[in-house]
């Protein structure tokens, strides 16, 4: 059961991070706009950000999560 849980949340955090990635381009996903003091890209509200407020960094995570749980970690 554990390993099914952590499977489950690590495939669903790797989806919803790569979405996201996609959505916002690879210029913004480096910080490209903070370098170049101007804007890369549009603001995107569609996928997974219609749902959470910072999927890549919130939902994310949780491929992190999913391997300390498959090892039983106590931490």
């Amino acid at each position: 059961v554990v390993h099914g849980l952590a499977g489950s949340l690590f495939l669903f955090g790797l989806i919803v991070k790569v979405w996201s990635a996609m959505l916002v381009s690879v210029p913004v996903y480096y910080w490209k706009d903070i370098f170049l003091d101007r804007p890369v890209s549009t603001f995107v509200v569609a996928g997974p950000y219609k749902v959470f407020t910072n999927p890549m960094y919130g939902v994310g995570h949780l491929t992190a999560y999913a391997v300390a749980i498959y090892n039983n970690s106590l931490y």
